[in-house]
């Protein structure tokens, strides 16, 4: 009944004050949901403390505001302290290389396999995401060679530094870059 009732009170009060109880709310395991939800739709300014830090938004909350709202709230949601596997998809489904590159500078992302491919994909025609990328200690090395080609000398050289192989396996893997054709290379819809 708390609830409800600060859930309907909550659109009535000025910014500041929505604000003020983002930030008080925004770490709290009691947090009452509906108005940590209401408050995470909100702007960004009031929405930044609970996208960042609340425990109380699911997964599936997570998914629904980064298809909803703004690129801001994407960015916050992609600093979160842990990021789940399906959150990360989205993120990256939304195909913004500003939040994909925030994503692949936090730690606490887990990027499964299927989507580093995606990003591998992606960062050979979006230069911004590549050194992120090739700077995250779990991307795959397979994928991480797959990049070679498509960046400048000094990531190359952190490539074969980070992603040490022996001659026989850097053959194998050139000769599967090269075999593949490019417009397989990028996934669907990509610029």
């Amino acid at each position: 009944l708390i609830d409800q009732i600060l859930t309907s009170l909550i659109h009535q009060v000025e910014a500041d004050v929505r604000k003020k109880v983002a930030c008080r709310l925004a770490t709290l395991n009691s947090a009452p949901r509906e108005l940590i939800k209401v408050l995470a739709n909100e702007e960004i300014e009031i929405a930044s403390p609970i996208l960042f830090h609340s425990p109380v938004l699911s997964t599936q909350d997570l998914i629904d505001i980064i298809n909803a709202k703004s690129t801001a709230h994407r960015e916050a949601i992609a600093k979160r302290a842990n990021v789940p596997a399906e959150v990360v998809a989205a993120l990256v489904a939304v195909k913004e290389p500003g939040v994909i590159a925030t994503l692949l500078a936090n730690v606490g992302a887990e990027i499964p396999r299927a989507v580093f491919t995606d990003l591998v994909a992606m960062a050979q025609a979006v230069d911004s995401i590549r050194r992120p990328l090739i700077d995250r200690r779990d991307v795959p090395k397979d994928l991480a060679h797959h990049l070679f080609w498509h960046v400048s000398a000094s990531m190359r050289q952190a490539i074969v530094q980070r992603f040490a192989v022996d001659a026989g396996e850097l053959d194998k893997i050139f000769a599967d870059v090269l075999a593949e054709p490019i417009a397989d290379a990028a996934p669907a819809g990509w610029p």
